[in-house]
């Protein structure tokens, strides 16, 4: 079984309050197609199962996480970098299920996707590929990309002349 976080740690804590409805819960902020981990804490005792919904606007379906059960009242959610597809102010909802199956909402708070530079990835994308091509609209042809150095040590860009077709 999954403990509860400690005190201090790096995971998004969400601590509900289901008598207080009219309470936000704790803003969330995450980066367009990274992962993330909520713990939700303060869950009543006859939650059997929990879920957090995503508001994705209007037209589109929201989506929806199961989380676990790691200790009473506690409960932890993985997310996956398909849960945060574009940049987002929008909603998130804590909806669990008691022991008779009846849907109870523990709660809703404000979510932020952010821009992540690298979309998500943990690799630096480079300024340009390895290997780069221009476009030439009068041959339709694409001509490679290539740096050169003189003896004096001055870097210059030049242009394949052989063109190659896509």
């Amino acid at each position: 079984m999954i403990t509860p976080p400690p005190a201090r740690c790096s995971y998004s804590t969400i601590s509900v309050n289901p008598d207080r409805l009219d309470v936000a819960l704790v803003p969330l902020f995450v980066g367009k197609l990274s992962s993330a981990v909520w713990f939700v804490v303060g869950v009543p005792a006859d939650v059997a199962s929990l879920a957090i919904r995503i508001d994705r606007g209007s037209g589109n379906a929201a989506f929806t996480a199961a989380a676990i059960k790691t200790a009473p009242g506690v409960f932890r959610c993985y997310l996956s970098p398909f849960y945060f597809p574009d940049v987002a102010a929008t909603t998130y909802h804590v909806m669990g299920e008691d022991d008779s199956g009846n849907p109870r909402w523990l709660g809703s708070g404000s979510l932020s996707v952010l821009d992540c530079p690298s979309d998500g990835s943990s690799v630096t994308p480079d300024v340009l590929p390895k290997e780069a091509y221009a476009y030439n609209p009068v041959t339709g042809l694409y001509h490679k990309l290539v740096a050169e150095v003189d003896d004096a040590g001055v870097i210059t860009v030049a242009v394949d002349q052989e063109g190659v077709s896509r």
